[in-house]
């Protein structure tokens, strides 16, 4: 349902920047992520995904890499978007990516749960994007079968 005065914005979306220069080196789920200064995974980047029935609601658990290296200082908005096997869009979540100060290298890890729910087998993929670019897509978790 969409809101009168049209669609919703994001949340502490006042002040976000845009730019071309932001990049994603990586991006996988795994059974545990944790991303504070350096980044601690267990069981990452898995090839297939088992439910037993279908639709199930899940969180998976998501590592990205943000490469800011020469972004300027700022509040920038990063989307991650869960697709079905079809090509709709499934779900979606957005957060925001602070550069602090600028650099020739700077790496921003974030670690967060995408919520989901599985409602079709196949291949479904993850994209990473800003408002205007995508920066990232993983097909995974490959393949959900019963």
């Amino acid at each position: 349902m969409l809101a009168r005065g049209g669609r919703a914005g994001l949340a502490g979306s006042g002040n976000r920047v845009t730019s071309d220069r932001l990049a994603v080196s990586t991006l996988m789920f795994a059974n545990y992520v944790e991303a504070d200064g350096l980044v601690y995974v267990a069981r990452g980047s898995w090839q297939s995904y088992s439910v037993l029935n279908l639709p199930v609601q899940e969180s998976l658990p998501v590592l990205i890499v943000v490469e800011a290296g020469g972004v300027p200082p700022g509040e920038y908005t990063l989307i991650l978007e869960m697709v079905r096997p079809d090509g709709t869009a499934s779900s979606q979540m957005s957060f925001p990516v602070t550069v602090e100060e600028a650099g020739d290298i700077l790496r921003i890890s974030r670690s967060c749960g995408l919520a989901v729910t599985l409602d079709a087998f196949g291949v479904w993929t993850i994209i990473a994007k800003t408002p205007i670019a995508e920066l990232a897509r993983a097909r995974s978790p490959g393949k959900t079968y019963c």
